[in-house]
């Protein structure tokens, strides 16, 4: 008996370790990703550099912030780690930022001291960025969400 039971549990262990797996590769990188994507309109550039798992945004050439994404299907999540201080516009002249990276939580530190809501700040550093659904070819990527549609070009 204690061997049939001993038996059951290794076979059910290892079927929970299987689907375990199985759902943690849902959750991974696209490769296709990997790369250079630029939205361009007449007032603003925003690029993306993905390189597997790590991403970072640029606008109109500035750094802007980087991070980590992960894609399950067809969502991509981001999570925004770093800022760049001399690209967050009014914020960073604001804050008396330096063109350096600054992580999310030293930046809502030096705004809450001057005041300002903590979720004022994290919605103008886009840290509360979410989830958007997308589709990637060889040429372009297309990130929807509740607010629109951005098609980005392959660089």
């Amino acid at each position: 008996m204690f061997k049939i039971n001993l038996y059951m549990k290794t076979v059910v262990m290892a079927t929970l370790f299987a689907f375990i797996a199985i759902g943690n590769i849902n959750a991974q990188t696209d490769n296709r990703l990997n790369g250079r994507w630029v939205l361009e309109d007449e007032e603003e550039t925003l690029e993306y550099r993905f390189n597997n798992s790590n991403v970072e945004a640029l606008l109109n050439g500035v750094p802007h912030s980087r991070g980590t994404y992960t894609t399950t299907n067809r969502e991509i999540t981001f999570d925004y780690t770093h800022f760049w201080g001399g690209g967050l516009g009014h914020l960073g002249k604001v804050l008396g930022l330096e063109a350096k990276w600054y992580s999310k939580n030293e930046i809502i530190i030096l705004a809450t001291k001057q005041g300002a809501p903590e979720s004022s700040i994290k919605k103008m550093m886009m840290i509360t960025i979410g989830s958007h659904t997308y589709s990637v070819d060889a040429k372009s990527l297309i990130l929807s969400d509740e607010e629109g549609t951005l098609i980005f070009n392959k660089k």
